[in-house]
C-alpha cells in the first residue's frame, strides 16, 4: 500500500469500481486511516480509497487547487476557483494582486506560465535555528565532533 500524507496531491490511475468518474482526476488527500485514505476532487466529491488507486504527483501550474498561491516579482495572487469539464485543461479564477478578497482574471496555466508566475510551496517553512559547534556541545553537555555525511 502506497502510504500519502494529508494535504499529498493525487491522481487515480486505476479503480475497481463502477463509478469510475474520477479516474485519472487529481485530488488531494484530506484524511487518513491505517492504510485507507479519503481524497477530495475539484467538484467537491470524495474518494475513500477503497477500489482506486492513486498516485503521488507533482504540483505545477496545470495541477493548481483552491487556495494555491502563484508569484511573480513579489506580487502574489491565489487561486479562487478552477474550472474544467471532463478532465481537460484547466482554467482559473484568480485573485488580484496582493489582495486574496477579490478576483481578479481568468487564466489557464499556459498563460501563467507565459507570464512567468511560479507556484508558491504550501509546505510551511522549518524553523531552523543556526549555531556553532561550541553552543551544540553546551546544549548536549558533552564534547562533540562534526563529521560529513
Amino acid at each position: 500500500m502506497k502510504k500519502f500524507k494529508i494535504g499529498d496531491r493525487v491522481k487515480v490511475i486505476r479503480t475497481d469500481c463502477f463509478f469510475d468518474r474520477h479516474l485519472n482526476e487529481i485530488g488531494t488527500i484530506i484524511e487518513r486511516n491505517g492504510d485507507l485514505y479519503s481524497v477530495k476532487f475539484n467538484d467537491g466529491e470524495l474518494d475513500d480509497g477503497y477500489n482506486s488507486d492513486p498516485e503521488l504527483i507533482t504540483k505545477n501550474l496545470e495541477n493548481l487547487v483552491v487556495g494555491d498561491v502563484i508569484e511573480k516579482d513579489g506580487h502574489k495572487k491565489q487561486v479562487l476557483a478552477v474550472l474544467n469539464y471532463n478532465g481537460q485543461k484547466s482554467c482559473y479564477v484568480m485573485s488580484r494582486h496582493n489582495n486574496y478578497n477579490e478576483s481578479g482574471s481568468f487564466e489557464t496555466a499556459f498563460e501563467l506560465e507565459d507570464y512567468g508566475y511560479k507556484l508558491v510551496s504550501n509546505e510551511p517553512e522549518e524553523d531552523v535555528e543556526e549555531m556553532t559547534v561550541n553552543e551544540v556541545c553546551e546544549e548536549l553537555g558533552r564534547t562533540v565532533k562534526i563529521v560529513r555525511d
